[in-house]
């Protein structure tokens, strides 16, 4: 593996714990206000379907829509947003205690 391959790898695998690490958050303060996802999409001004994508980890949210979803269900922006950190701080001392190789392969599943 060449280090140009192994510092993609690395990239992809950390949008990927991000993303999964934002997905948990959100889906943690939607359980926890019982508001329905229909409801949450709407009132944070984004549709249905991205909505779905971002609770798969599918999609990265910017900085906006996590502001708006935040009031939309009623937290603080910075709630959401420290749960997402807490989340990341918690994939990446996994990612810290395996090699890339061997995160890759048993890890991507959990965060795709």
């Amino acid at each position: 593996m060449t280090q140009l391959s192994h510092r993609r790898d690395y990239k992809a695998v950390h949008v990927r714990a991000v993303r999964r690490a934002f997905a948990d958050a959100l889906l943690v303060e939607l359980r926890r206000t019982s508001i329905a996802r229909d409801k949450a999409a709407k009132s944070g001004g984004i549709s249905r379907a991205f909505l779905q994508l971002l609770l798969k980890a599918k999609r990265q949210t910017t900085i906006g829509t996590l502001i708006s979803l935040a009031e939309g269900i009623g937290v603080q922006p910075e709630q959401l947003f420290g749960r997402t950190m807490r989340n990341l701080s918690q994939i990446r001392a996994h990612v810290a205690e395996a090699p890339l190789s061997r995160f890759t392969s048993t890890w991507t599943k959990r965060l795709n």
